[in-house]
């Protein structure tokens, strides 16, 4: 493997969580000698108990694509005069996947990612799990409140 040089890291957090889940990993990685960053996703700033108390009615976070998340940590990590590592969790680890495709990270690690388009697992139990979080049958008037 070649030696990284850079000392900079992105996390990406997935979509049940806050950007503080990565606040051990950042105490990890600083204490090794690199600068790490967690940026909240859009619409998404806050402690837990405020992620909570907008809930359901966050219509800005539940009407958020894809495509807009990619975009805004593409935004991010593209401000660094070196690319940095990423590091992403469930769906910032597909985010994580996209940027390092989009040759915008020097090395990147996806954590039990979501699976990319055309992947899809077929069990009941992971249907009836995430029913209401892949938004079958459900409003992109509302957010569902997971925020931990």
């Amino acid at each position: 493997m070649e030696n990284i040089k850079t000392k900079n890291v992105v996390f990406v957090t997935g979509a049940f969580v806050n950007n503080t889940c990565w606040d051990e990993w950042r105490k990890y990685f600083e204490s090794k000698g690199y600068t790490t960053v967690a940026p909240a996703w859009p619409f998404k700033d806050g402690t837990t108990q405020q992620l909570r108390d907008s809930q359901p009615n966050d219509t800005d976070l539940a009407a958020l694509t894809l495509a807009e998340l990619v975009d805004h940590y593409a935004n991010i990590v593209s401000s660094y005069d070196e690319k940095p590592i990423v590091i992403g969790h469930s769906l910032g680890g597909l985010i994580t996947q996209i940027i390092f495709n989009r040759d915008l990270a020097a090395k990147a690690v996806a954590i039990h990612s979501v699976p990319t388009l055309g992947v899809f697992p077929y069990e009941f139990s992971f249907l009836k799990g995430g029913w209401k979080s892949l938004g079958l049958f459900t409003s992109i008037k509302k957010n569902i409140p997971y925020v931990f």
